[in-house]
């Protein structure tokens, strides 16, 4: 099928929308267990990703509209999805901006999107089983 077309069958696409997202609700589930664990609110434990999330978007529009200051966007937990979005809008043509157009987008790195995405998930869950852990819960 992409040979004959030049697509990728819409399941990779999709699989790789759903990696992104996986990584993202993996972070945003971590830092809601680290919330829990070291906070005796309740409220605390949600409000914790919702206030990263919050300032995690303007990094990210910030990041891409200055180039110099793109390395903002390993320090958000959707960089991963950064580097999907990114491959997506420069490798698949159904995507791009049409032929001919030049767009900038600043390339992303995998490895380091990887190392971000999982750093996200990891330490907030060990802060939180440390904290857990702490309490004897």
């Amino acid at each position: 099928f992409t040979s004959y077309v030049g697509l990728p069958p819409l399941y990779t696409v999709m699989a790789l929308e759903m990696v992104s997202l996986s990584a993202y609700m993996a972070a945003f589930l971590s830092l809601t267990y680290m919330g829990g664990g070291l906070s005796k609110y309740k409220w605390l434990s949600i409000a914790i990703p919702i206030a990263v999330y919050f300032v995690s978007v303007p990094i990210v529009t910030v990041a891409t509209l200055y180039p110099s200051l793109f390395w903002l966007v390993y320090l958000t937990p959707s960089a991963l999805g950064e580097y999907i979005s990114s491959y997506l809008l420069t490798n698949v043509p159904v995507f791009g901006l049409g032929q001919g157009v030049p767009i900038s987008i600043p390339s992303v790195s995998l490895p380091l999107s990887i190392a971000s995405s999982v750093l996200w998930v990891v330490i907030p869950l060990l802060i939180g089983y440390f904290a857990f852990k702490k309490e004897d819960i």
